[in-house]
């Protein structure tokens, strides 16, 4: 009854708890909104670097040049480490092989791993994952027997298989950010025509698209990861290398295009071997192949990206929305190329400085390289081998090198890397066809793996008349020429357009083409006239020896 104040007071109380209740969920809906959104959402963070190519700094090697070099890009990967102990540190491949530094490494020490000073810096930068490059195949057996079991890290190659078992991890399982992140590797097919067996070892290199397609499906059926990353040393767009791969009869040298355009579950990919930085600067957007953001981590040190993967949960799966990014360029700081200089041993300038007795006079960019051709080619040649079809050598800046003395840092600049000579049997007409290689196919310009510099020591028939194969003494005689190991094994495409029987190799060099050169040049008093530019200036001469 309302005049009973016991029943009165109840009925107010029911009121005022009602007034409450609405109050209170008021005041605190905000909060369990937000909560719920920021148990819905996630952020991870990685550094992407790819193709250093054993690059500490280019400041001694290149020293009027932007330097680039891991000791560049250090400092910066450090300092985000520190402010996000959980941040991803990939490497998209061709870690070990390329500068002067670790060619030398390679060659003077029993166990280089112990002892190069690039592969101790990255060591030290406690990176996740590394996926195996060509170029580091092409170290091997170094590879195998001392940088694989020395590295603190993964190698990841998802598609290369040696015995039908997987050769290296196929992928790895990360728990940052309170997500579970799923890392695949995969490595080029081109290693088959770039490498010889020596090299392989034994690897066979399977077409990225079906194996990133069957690893997928495998690491969402055992793993369920929140996030799937695709790392791949292999190129974007399939013509590069596309007839040559056929030619070879091999998968395509780089799918990535095509595998994402066939596998929309990766969640963000990054590419190496290109040697392009994408994107190349900050504020530049992320680029996507259909819905995939792809990233790509340039060459030698030159920068890495730092990413911020910005990823919400719907319907149950975890979807990246968005990327913020930033390219942190190489240090150009003074400290970096002073600090490295002291690194380096003595044994290493010796061996970089060992100086020719030639010092380079002014000429055009045409006459260096007819001259350093000519070099190259007299410093292959043999005894009971009729010629040689050399890559050609190319000159960019002759300006830092007028008025000094040759020394093997100069060689180092102009043949980069540790290719070999390979005796081979060719017939006239494999001989024509290789001296004037055809434009791939839908292209005018004849790339410059193809372009060879002949030499014979004896005057072959005119090839220009087109007529000589009717003289059937000169359609069967086989000649012995030295080719480089990277067209034998297939580079270039121009070795496989000839149909060579197996096991056509009679002799491959044991000294790579630019130590051959080094070694001539230094023995040799009288040049060709081409190099009239060379002046002979004696082992012992006082002029001026500079510094490079």
């Amino acid at each position: 009854m309302i005049n009973n104040r016991r029943g009165v007071f109840y009925q107010i109380s029911a009121d005022g708890l009602l007034y409450a209740m609405i109050v209170i969920y008021i005041l605190i809906s905000p909060v369990f909104s937000v909560y719920a959104y920021a148990a819905s959402t996630a952020q991870v963070r990685l550094i992407v670097t790819s193709d250093l190519h054993g690059w500490m700094s280019t400041s001694f090697v290149y020293p009027n040049e932007k330097q680039r070099g891991l000791l560049h890009i250090e400092e910066g990967i450090r300092q985000a480490r520190l402010e996000d102990p959980d941040l991803i540190l990939l490497d998209a491949g061709d870690l070990l092989q390329g500068s002067p530094l670790v060619s030398f490494f390679h060659q003077a020490h029993q166990n280089p791993a112990a002892e190069d000073l690039f592969f101790k810096t990255f060591q030290r930068l406690e990176y996740d994952a590394v996926v195996v490059g060509n170029h580091d195949l092409g170290i091997n057996p170094l590879f195998e027997t001392h940088y694989r079991p020395a590295s603190q890290f993964p190698w990841l190659a998802a598609n290369l298989f040696l015995n039908s078992k997987p050769a290296f991890t196929p992928y790895i399982i990360l728990h940052r950010f309170g997500l579970k992140i799923a890392i695949i590797g995969f490595s080029t097919p081109g290693s088959h025509m770039w490498l010889g067996e020596n090299q392989l070892k034994g690897i066979v290199c399977r077409p990225i698209t079906p194996s990133a397609a069957y690893w997928l499906k495998t690491v969402k059926r055992r793993e369920h990861p929140d996030l799937i990353i695709g790392i791949f040393h292999a190129g974007i767009y399939p013509l590069r290398d596309d007839e040559n791969s056929k030619l070879n009869r091999l998968p395509p040298a780089n799918s990535v295009m095509e595998v994402i355009r066939k596998n929309a579950a990766f969640d963000l990919v990054i590419a190496g071997h290109d040697h392009r930085l994408v994107p190349n600067r900050t504020g530049r957007h992320i680029s996507y192949i259909r819905t995939t953001p792809v990233v790509q981590g340039g060459r030698w040190g030159e920068a890495f990206i730092d990413l911020n993967l910005k990823l919400v949960l719907s319907q149950k799966r975890w979807r990246v929305v968005d990327i913020e990014h930033r390219i942190q360029r190489a240090s150009q700081q003074e400290h970096i190329r002073s600090d490295y200089r002291r690194q380096l041993s003595e044994d290493y300038l010796a061996y970089i400085q060992a100086p020719l007795p030639y010092m380079f006079t002014k000429t055009s960019k045409a006459s260096a390289t007819r001259c350093l051709n000519l070099l190259n080619a007299l410093a292959n040649s043999e005894t009971g081998v009729t010629g040689s079809l050399l890559p050609k050598v190319r000159i960019y800046k002759l300006s830092d090198h007028v008025g000094k003395r040759l020394r093997r840092l100069d060689l180092l600049r102009w043949f980069r890397y540790d290719n070999r000579a390979v005796t081979v049997l060719l017939s006239l007409r494999d001989i024509q066809l290789l001296i004037r290689p055809e434009s791939e196919f839908g292209r005018r310009r004849v790339p410059g793996n193809r372009l060879l510099f002949p030499f014979f020591s004896r005057r072959l028939p005119d090839f220009k008349s087109n007529v000589w194969w009717l003289d059937r003494s000169s359609f069967d005689r086989i000649y012995p020429v030295k080719v480089s190991d990277y067209h034998f094994n297939g580079g270039g495409g121009i070795i496989p357009q000839l149909f060579l029987p197996p096991g056509q190799a009679l002799d491959a060099s044991a000294v790579s083409i630019r130590d051959r050169l080094f070694e001539y040049m230094k023995k040799v008093l009288e040049l060709p006239e081409e190099c009239t530019f060379l002046r002979y200036i004696g082992h012992e001469s006082k002029v001026q020896l500079a510094v490079h």
